[in-house]
């Protein structure tokens, strides 16, 4: 169950980027997805 309780507490930090909301910065990785998911998001809406 803590993984649950992991999972909840970092989508509850990555949510308002993904929103794109807030300042706050992650790392390279996570800062390479969150990019790529606003990049597939705003194709999607241009279709």
């Amino acid at each position: 169950q803590w993984g649950v309780e992991l999972g909840k507490a970092i989508a509850s930090q990555i949510e308002p980027a993904l929103a794109g909301e807030g300042e706050q910065r992650f790392d390279p990785t996570t800062e390479s997805l969150l990019r790529r998911i606003r990049r597939v998001r705003a194709d999607s809406a241009i279709q």
